[in-house]
């Protein structure tokens, strides 16, 4: 409802979009690190698979974004399933 009457007919770019797509990358480098890590120690395997399944969920968000207006917030809601 608070972005209904924004601009975005504008040809100008849009710096949400851009800071969510780099948040969402510097998001997707901690989680490939936190897998590598829990993979070396040996962790338990439900860690490293809910790790797994975050860095794929990221990816997944990261292309849903790349088609997202700033009418929905796609990429917030797609966050809620990190475990």
């Amino acid at each position: 409802m608070g972005r209904s009457h924004l601009h975005t007919n504008r040809s100008d770019r849009n710096p949400e979009k851009e800071q969510v797509q780099s948040a969402l990358r510097d998001l997707y480098s901690a989680f490939n690190a936190k897998f590598d890590i829990l993979r070396k120690k040996n962790y338990s395997e439900v860690a490293i698979m809910a790790t797994g399944d975050n860095k794929r969920l990221i990816l997944d968000t990261l292309e849903v974004c790349k088609g997202c207006d700033r009418e929905v917030d796609r990429a917030n809601r797609a966050l809620n399933q990190l475990k």
